[in-house]
């Protein structure tokens, strides 16, 4: 499984962390956090998830907005 963020743009306090399972206590791929980012970033199942699938868990702090973002 590749996930490609595209356009993100999060607000102060709010962030995107993505793991490499289907909850949190798989191993974490990465963590965005609040800004813009133009360039496509992507995250992509390792090897030691054969079942390919990505946790993508948002938090915000609900004190700020950024446009948002989107994932393919």
């Amino acid at each position: 499984m590749r996930l490609a963020f595209g356009g993100l743009d999060i607000g102060p306090g709010d962030s995107i962390c993505i793991y490499d399972g289907s909850d949190t206590g798989a191993a974490l791929l990465g963590c965005i956090t609040a800004g813009r980012y133009p360039d496509t970033l992507y995250f992509q199942s390792t090897v030691n998830n054969p079942g390919g699938c990505l946790r993508v868990e948002f938090s915000s702090n609900g004190a700020g907005e950024g446009n948002g973002w989107a994932a393919v």
